[in-house]
């Protein structure tokens, strides 16, 4: 300090208090029942800790570094500096302590100059219990059950016990012939030779039905976390397992451009013809896959309803042995599923997940017949083949229809002494000509027409008509 000029030098000084406002200790502003699970949550390595714990101890963290913003907010505001007012009007004064169970209080009246103007005395009994209970701790929440406990194994239940099989009684829309093969049948063939057992696979055919209220599903068991193991006062707070809260999601897998081919979700099927007379047995072994046909049922499973329609092998050599008993059996002899992920959920949330498959579990070969396989169902027919000629049906007349072709109607005609079916020829190609004015050669090109009616002995049909469309 510089003395001004002709005054005396004084001397004067002053006090100044600074504050400091910590930041406020992470831990300690957590709820208590947060933080021992935040704590233990935080002892699960990182690459190892589930994504909804993760997401559970960010929760907790939000709220504690709001508690410490809050906090710390709170001490700053408190020794921030204000001017504060003169104090005017009624103050009180309250001194207390205990004797005998009394407080004794003091009031005083003051002015705005600070003159008291009154003071009054008064007594306050306070009663006191001994031995009254403290008040009652903090009740935590229950916890999630899949946040203390984890998928401790997975694997998928097959239920081979569940299929069936069965010959429907209804043909298929795409064949034109009957089926199943129940009692005799009689083919009428429009052929004065034999033939081969291929040339009747049209109408010589069975659909195969085959079912299962679940084919597989899978399963999941929980054991609690340990690495660290959760303290014994956090699993007191587990809610109880519950199964309706666990989901297993899975799919149907179908990989179409496999090396190995479309073998990898489905029914494997022998079909196998006997012919009795001549004892010789065709089998044709078949793989049933379809993206359709699936029902999901509960924990990731699924129920199948599916059609195999299947016709006599067009490549066997059978021209000899049309006629005759035939045995004709069906049999699944296995499933399999390739290697397909799946997940486990518990309350919505992905908990674990994997691969799941079904292998084969069939060590001995198909033998026809023999091998019972998992499911089978046969049936017995008998087929009996006969030549005929023009006689089989009666062309009654031809209309031509303008723009449209000609409509044939004709009557079949059983002369057999046994009921038959008789199936008429193929119409094609029968308007084939050349113009006499101008030589222009025209071809009426007609699809294949076939009329089949099941007439018993000696019997016709009523009237049959129907159009054949005819191109120029």
């Amino acid at each position: 300090m510089v003395p001004l000029e002709n005054s005396p030098t004084s001397n004067t000084s002053a006090v100044a208090r600074f504050f400091d406002c910590p930041w406020p200790n992470f831990y300690a502003v957590m709820d208590p029942c947060e933080r021992e699970v935040y704590q233990w949550i935080e002892q699960i390595a990182s690459g190892t800790r589930p994504a909804y714990l993760n997401t559970e101890m960010q929760r907790i963290a939000n709220r504690a570094y709001q508690q410490q913003y809050q906090q710390w907010q709170s001490c700053q505001a408190r020794y921030y500096a204000s001017q504060t007012p003169a104090p005017t009007g009624l103050h009180v004064r309250l001194a207390s302590h205990l004797a005998q169970g009394a407080v004794a209080s003091a009031v005083e009246q003051t002015g705005p100059t600070g003159q008291t103007l009154r003071q009054v005395t008064s007594k306050l009994s306070v009663p006191f219990t001994p031995g009254s209970a403290p008040p009652p701790p903090q009740t935590c929440p229950n916890l999630p059950f899949h946040y203390l406990w984890r998928v401790d194994k997975m694997g998928i239940n097959y239920y081979p016990q569940n299929t069936q099989v069965e010959l429907l009684d209804q043909p298929s829309s795409n064949w034109s012939g009957i089926g199943p093969w129940e009692g005799a049948k009689v083919m009428i063939v429009w052929s004065l030779n034999n033939w081969s057992l291929a040339n009747v696979q049209d109408f010589l055919h069975m659909q195969v039905h085959v079912t299962s209220a679940k084919v597989f599903d899978h399963w999941a068991s929980f054991k609690t976390f340990d690495q660290p193991a959760p303290p014994t006062h956090l699993l007191a707070r587990s809610d109880p397992f519950e199964l309706g809260a666990l989901q297993i999601q899975t799919s149907l897998p179908y990989d179409w451009n496999a090396s190995e081919g479309h073998n990898s979700h489905g029914w494997h099927i022998y079909v196998d013809y006997t012919h009795q007379e001549s004892a010789q047995t065709w089998v044709s072994e078949r793989w049933l896959e379809s993206p359709s046909g699936w029902t999901a049922v509960g924990l990731g499973g699924y129920g199948a309803d599916h059609i195999l329609t299947d016709a006599v092998p067009a490549a066997l050599v059978a021209s000899a042995v049309v006629d005759g008993i035939w045995h004709q059996r069906a049999c699944v002899h296995d499933f399999k599923r390739t290697a397909t992920p799946f997940s486990v959920h518990y309350n919505a949330n992905q908990v674990a997940s994997g691969l799941s498959s079904v292998s084969s579990l069939v060590t001995t070969p198909y033998q026809p017949g023999v091998t019972p396989g998992i499911a089978n169902t046969s049936a017995t027919s008998t087929i009996r083949t006969v030549g005929a000629t023009k006689a089989s049906f009666r062309l009654l007349y031809i209309e031509p229809v303008a723009g449209f072709g000609v409509r044939l109607t004709l009557q079949l005609v059983n002369e057999l002494h046994v009921a038959a079916c008789i199936v008429t020829p193929t119409f094609s190609g029968i308007g084939d000509r050349v113009s006499w004015q101008d030589s222009t050669s025209m071809h009426f090109n007609s699809p294949a027409v076939w009329v089949v009616r099941n007439l018993e002995a000696n019997t016709e049909s009523a009237p049959i008509s129907f159009l054949l469309p005819m191109e120029i």
